[in-house]
């Protein structure tokens, strides 16, 4: 994970407490083991694996794998969801960051991009720990929070919100119209989901509508559903994709037949756009379908896959590397734009749609 991006989804989630310190069956160790021995992209170090059985399971795990994850949540157990303001949590250099769900709490309150969280309920977030700010802002419904929001780092001019908790619903896409210009937001890629709301938000766009697509927050999802979405503006036939295993190839994945899309397209990016996000942003750079615009992306080309063992709890790993047509390696290096923008202003939207109609980006 990202030292300096931790992202907590709010309102429509249930907030999962995943532990390394629980105890775990010798027989489910031993199952960890053996599946990393046996199926992860990169055979493990013996030592490292052995290691697994001592101390907390999730920081030596992720030695190992930097994506690896095990959960000790039971598969029949559930947590209750929480109410919440309707708005993603992320920080990012040293400062906390809302982005809202449309037609959230929040973005009924006026914000539709994503502004810097000062205060909640009196307390400054800065003293804050991440823990503390998502039970801040999340609760039973009905409940009130009292916020101060500022759209910016400087924050010249804050403001002060009083939004009701409510549960919502977390689309993986969304229509956001800022300064009169429309955005498809893709948050994440949803199975079964986010192609068809895509393709149906698309359809009754005019052919010569230039689509501009947001993926700047997006860090992942299902892969396959990412493929599909994209192979609505690549041609049948198509490479897609390739996977490795740590055998070599193991699948290729070409666009399917079906509808296509024509229209000229523009992708925002940057350096939280992960996984599944960055795959369908390179998929359709490499074939000349789409002027990407931002940061370079997150470098997790890789597919992970996840597997119950035998207490119950569980565990994802890192299993296939993600190859992009033309043979594209971007694990690591991630996504690069072809508009390049700064670090500092790739979140700033308005000023990107001003500088975007004006030409006014640097070629990469």
């Amino acid at each position: 994970m990202n030292p300096l991006l931790h992202r907590l989804l709010l309102a429509v989630v249930g907030l999962s407490c995943t532990t390394g310190s629980a105890a775990q069956s010798h027989e489910s160790l031993d199952q960890l083991q053996t599946l990393l021995r046996t199926q992860a992209l990169t055979p493990p170090d013996e030592v490292a694996l052995q290691a697994l059985g001592r101390g907390d399971l999730n920081s030596i795990l992720q030695l190992i794998d930097p994506w690896a994850s095990w959960s000790s949540i039971s598969a029949h157990e559930t947590l209750p969801a929480p109410a919440g303001i309707g708005a993603e949590l992320f920080t990012e250099a040293g400062h906390f960051w809302l982005l809202p769900y449309a037609d959230g709490p929040l973005f009924r309150a006026g914000v539709v991009d994503r502004v810097q969280l000062l205060v909640v309920n009196g307390r400054t977030v800065a003293e804050m720990n991440l823990t503390d700010v998502v039970q801040a802002i999340s609760g039973i419904d009905g409940a009130v929070v009292e916020l101060l929001i500022c759209d910016n780092v400087d924050c010249l001019m804050p403001r002060a919100l009083l939004l009701v908790l409510e549960q919502l619903r977390k689309p993986s896409v969304e229509t956001i119209t800022i300064d009169d210009r429309r955005l498809f937001r893709l948050r994440h890629f949803s199975a079964r989901e986010t192609r068809v709301v895509l393709q149906t938000l698309i359809a009754r766009e005019p052919v010569a509508t230039q689509l501009l697509l947001d993926l700047r927050d997006c860090q992942g999802g299902d892969l396959y559903e990412a493929m599909d979405t994209a192979a609505l503006f690549i041609p049948t036939g198509e490479t897609l994709t390739k996977t490795y295993d740590r055998n070599g190839l193991k699948q290729h994945y070409r666009s399917p037949p079906g509808s296509k899309f024509s229209h000229p397209l523009t992708l925002l990016i940057s350096s939280s756009t992960a996984s599944a996000g960055e795959l369908f942003a390179g998929i359709l750079q490499s074939h000349g379908r789409a002027r990407l615009v931002g940061t370079g992306s997150r470098g997790k080309c890789v597919s992970q896959t996840e597997r119950r063992l035998a207490d119950g709890s569980l565990l994802r790993f890192t299993n296939l590397e993600v190859v992009l047509p033309g043979d594209r390696h971007c694990h690591g290096s991630g996504v690069q734009p072809d508009l390049l923008v700064s670090a500092d202003e790739v979140h700033a939207t308005r000023l990107l749609l001003q500088r975007l109609q004006n030409g006014k980006v640097q070629l990469n």
